[in-house]
C-alpha cells in the first residue's frame, strides 16, 4: 500500500524522534542546572522575656548567584529587631521595618551553596502562637526568579535526567533490535511455510506423474492382451497406447524426487 512505512523505516523514525526528545530534555536539564535555585525554610520561634524570635533560612542550591534578593514578611505583632547571620550579607530595609508589623528588605546576593539566616524579633503575644505567626513570609524574589519553600529536588532531577540520557537511547536501540528480530522471524516463518507448501505440491505432482506412468503401462498390457479381440477394439486401444506413450516420455524427461520424499 502506497504511503505505508516498512518496519525498518518505522524503527529509524522511532530512533530519530527519541534522539530529538532526548536532545530537548538535555538542553532543558543543562539550562536548569545553570540557574540559581533559592530556597527558604521557616524555623521554630525562640521565646524569652516578652520577645519571640523567628528564623528564616535562605540557601542557594543552584550553580549561579541569586542577585538582589528581596524579602517581604508580615507578622501579627510589632517587629522589634532584625539581624542577619552573615555580616557580609547585610539585610537592607527598603519599606517599613522595626516598629511596624511588616518589612521589605534586600540582600545584595546569595552565592551558590551559601546559607543566610534572617532573625526577626517580634513582641511575644503570650500563650499559643497562632497560624499567622508561622506563615509570615509574604514573598521572596531575586533577579529572574522567585524563592521556593522547602528542600529542592534538583539533585534527584539532575540524576534522573543524566540517567535517562544513558538508559533511554539504550532502550531505543534494544527496542529497535527486538522489532527487527521479530520482523525477520516473521518473514522467515512465512518463507519456511511457503517452501514447505511448494515442496508438498512437488511431491503431490510426482505422485500424479507416477500414477500416469502406471496407467500407461496398464494400457499397453490391455492392448497386448486384446490382440485376439476384434480389430475395431484393438485400433481404439492402439490410439490410447500412442497418446499414453507420448505422455510417458514427457513425464519421464522430468527429474523424479528421491524415494524418501515420495513416501512423505
Amino acid at each position: 500500500m502506497a504511503g505505508k512505512l516498512s518496519q525498518s523505516q518505522k524503527t529509524v523514525l522511532a530512533i530519530v524522534i527519541s534522539v530529538l526528545v532526548l536532545t530537548v530534555i538535555g538542553h532543558v536539564g543543562i539550562w536548569k542546572w545553570y540557574q540559581p535555585d533559592l530556597r527558604y525554610e521557616t524555623g521554630s520561634y525562640y521565646r524569652s522575656l516578652g520577645t519571640a524570635v523567628a528564623s528564616l533560612k535562605l540557601q542557594n542550591y543552584g550553580n549561579t548567584d541569586a542577585n538582589v534578593v528581596k524579602v517581604a514578611v508580615d507578622f501579627p505583632s510589632t517587629i522589634q529587631n532584625i539581624t542577619s547571620s552573615d555580616p557580609t550579607v547585610p539585610f537592607e530595609i527598603l519599606e517599613r521595618g522595626v516598629g511596624s508589623r511588616s518589612v521589605v528588605g534586600r540582600l545584595s546576593r546569595v552565592v551558590p551553596g551559601q546559607t543566610v539566616y534572617l532573625y526577626f524579633a517580634v513582641v511575644d503575644p503570650g500563650g499559643r502562637l497562632t497560624r499567622a505567626y508561622e506563615s509570615y513570609v509574604s514573598g521572596i524574589t531575586f533577579t529572574g526568579g522567585q524563592a521556593r519553600q522547602g528542600l529542592p529536588l534538583r539533585t534527584y532531577l539532575v540524576g534522573f535526567v543524566w540517567g535517562l540520557s544513558v538508559v533511554f537511547p539504550l532502550c531505543v536501540i534494544l527496542m529497535g533490535l527486538a522489532l527487527r528480530k521479530a520482523w525477520v522471524a516473521r518473514r522467515g516463518d512465512g518463507l519456511a511455510s511457503g517452501i514447505g507448501a511448494a515442496k508438498n505440491a512437488v511431491v503431490d505432482s510426482m505422485v500424479s506423474i507416477q500414477s500416469v506412468i502406471e496407467l500407461s503401462n496398464d494400457v499397453e498390457k490391455l492392448i497386448r492382451a486384446g490382440e485376439s479381440l476384434p480389430k475395431p477394439f484393438v485400433e481404439r486401444f492402439s490410439k490410447y497406447r500412442t497418446d499414453a506413450s507420448e505422455m510417458k516420455k514427457r513425464l519421464l524427461s522430468h527429474p523424479r524426487p528421491p524415494e524418501s520424499e515420495q513416501g512423505k
